[in-house]
């Protein structure tokens, strides 16, 4: 009998447990905020778990914005991005990033933001196969990780077996700035007139600082002023937007994380040109990049910094690999020109900028040109100048170039910079 007892005691308490479940799962239902929201098109009503300041209809569903989360309602499960697929059409979001079932993105106004998908279920693994599968990329337990692009972004696809979860990286193929706008109209002239004048040019910086961004303008300006230019890019893996360009040419690898080296080679001894572009600076590489310089031919690359310094520190260890006793100062034998950005991130915002740049001054430091809008003197500048790679007199070509951007010298701040010593 008592255990007959013990036993209805128990029933009776999960019974109890069950209901205070659904009570408290009712409360939560009707703390839910119903918010009448105007998105591109038309009205609509949306549940969501928090208040949200602005709703989008987009092909593929609707995203709610709120401070800091996004949260998505796709329409339907279409093949190959899947519940992404609201996230791929807005107009503007341009990164999309994605480990496991944690999802981020990058909005152009927004910032950057967790999302959420209050009613569908998100199978990373899933879309990663079939983004590999369309466009037709092989990602394999041989190949785990993988570059492709669909739909004009460029993707980053990922196996468990590499980074312990699926992944995806998504960055949408966007316009590329102006010069003009990624630096003062002076300084936009002085990055000219160094790419011009058979330099080895670092753009140095932190991850997602605008250095490439920076690079890619620069290339599209040469190209506009001088379509005649001969450029061979080579990258490891494809990110700079080629520029339509008569004479333009890139090489990369079949896959990721294959040797440059000898494509840098064959570029600088049969591909004859101009200006030799390196997307990225990583390791062995770099003695055939530099070599460039010792040829005679504009070398531009980018260089992955948290600032200058420690930029020469990192490229004289991998230069030590294949030559001892390598010193920081070493470097500047190589590098003519370091530029450096910066991003800052002010809540939601991101922002970036050029922030310094140095000119290798007698092998031995380091002679500010630009720091924070404030430039050294023309005379000064000039006498870093010696040819330039077109048939034209360095000074009319200055000047010229400076009229075209339209700069007005009375407004630009001017002082003199003291070299900076490397030991």
């Amino acid at each position: 009998m008592k255990d007959v007892i013990e036993r209805l005691r128990r029933e009776v308490e999960v019974r109890r447990k069950d209901e205070q479940l659904n009570e408290l799962r009712e409360r939560l239902k009707r703390k839910t905020n119903i918010v009448k929201a105007t998105p591109i098109e038309k009205s609509i009503e949306v549940k969501v778990d928090y208040d949200y300041s602005r709703l989008d209809q987009v092909e593929g569903g609707k995203i709610a914005f709120s401070k800091r989360v996004a949260y998505v309602y796709p329409k339907d499960n279409l093949r190959p991005w899947g519940v992404l697929l609201p996230l791929v059409r807005h107009p503007e979001i341009y990164e999309i990033f994605v480990r496991g079932d944690n999802v981020w993105i990058t909005h152009s106004r927004l910032g950057r933001l967790k999302v959420v998908f209050p009613d569908v279920e998100l199978n990373t693994d899933r879309i990663v196969s079939n983004l590999a599968i369309v466009t037709g990329v092989r990602l394999d337990l041989e190949n785990p990780a993988a570059y492709t692009e669909l739909d004009n972004w460029r993707l980053i696809l990922k196996l468990p077996l590499t980074s312990g979860e699926p992944e995806l990286t998504a960055t949408r193929i966007t316009r590329i700035p102006s010069l003009s706008e990624c630096a003062d109209p002076l300084l936009a002239v002085r990055l000219i007139m160094l790419a011009l004048s058979t330099k080895v040019i670092v753009f140095t910086g932190p991850t997602g600082s605008g250095k490439t961004t920076l690079l890619n303008s620069l290339l599209y300006e040469l190209v506009t002023l001088y379509p005649m230019l001969r450029i061979s890019i080579v990258e490891s893996v494809p990110e700079l937007i080629i520029p339509k360009g008569i004479a333009v040419s890139r090489s990369y690898p079949a896959g990721i994380g294959d040797d440059v080296t000898r494509l840098l080679r064959i570029a600088m001894q049969y591909e004859r040109p101009d200006i030799i572009v390196l997307g990225e600076l990583r390791g062995d590489e770099v003695f055939s990049w530099i070599e460039a310089g010792r040829m005679g031919i504009t070398a531009l690359t980018t260089f992955h910094s948290t600032d200058v310094l420690r930029a020469i520190s990192s490229m004289a260890h991998l230069m030590e690999q294949r030559m001892p006793h390598v010193e920081p100062r070493n470097v500047l034998n190589y590098v003519d020109v370091f530029v450096l950005s910066r991003r800052y991130i002010s809540g939601n915002t991101i922002k970036r900028s050029v922030e310094e740049v140095y000119l290798s001054y007698n092998n031995q430091g380091l002679l500010p040109i630009y720091i924070r809008g404030v430039h050294i003197d023309d005379k000064t500048f000039l006498r870093s100048i010696k040819r330039l790679i077109v048939e034209e007199d360095p000074i009319f070509t200055y000047k010229d170039l400076l009229e075209n951007y339209h700069v007005d010298l009375s407004k630009v701040v001017f002082n003199h910079f003291d070299p900076i010593p490397i030991d």
